[in-house]
């Protein structure tokens, strides 16, 4: 045999003990079925929920191409930590005014970021049966007006 080729069985050989050394011996321990099905998660938090009002930055008003008309809000802010969540809103009307609460949610022990959270949440507002005129629509205290030209009622 040459040496070239005893150099390079050397090598081969060399890298061959390597790999054996390297390599493990242990059989795996067999993995059990799980004794019971876990329940799946939920999104609820278990235990007390703190119910806020939203701080809210903005409202934009979108009147939808239908008749009678339909408007959503457009409200925008920020969450104040990385647990809360738009929980919910209430809306009531007295004359020309529409009230909306927009609330969150978080859990009462939960340790959370204190970091800002953007959010954007979509609101139906109820116009229908509303006569013309001119409304002001307030979404925790953030004001956005809009018009009637005719009454929003419902034709048979």
């Amino acid at each position: 045999m040459n040496p070239g080729r005893k150099w390079i069985a050397a090598v081969f050989i060399t890298l061959a003990l390597l790999a054996a050394a390297c390599s493990s011996q242990v059989t795996p321990a067999p993995v059990e079925p799980p004794l019971a099905e876990e329940p799946p998660a939920t999104e609820e938090p278990v235990g007390e929920l703190v119910i806020k009002p939203a701080p809210v930055d903005g409202v934009e008003l979108l009147l939808l191409e239908s008749f009678p008309l339909q408007m959503n809000a457009i409200v925008r802010g920020n969450l104040p930590d990385g647990c809360s969540q738009i929980s919910h809103s209430d809306q009531t009307t007295d004359g020309n005014a529409i009230r909306i609460d927009l609330y969150t949610r978080r859990p009462a022990d939960a340790i959370c970021t204190l970091a800002l959270v953007a959010y954007e949440e979509t609101i139906p507002v109820d116009i229908l049966g509303l006569p013309a005129g001119e409304y002001v629509v307030s979404v925790n205290g953030v004001e956005a007006s809009f018009t009637l030209d005719v009454d929003n009622v419902a034709t048979e």
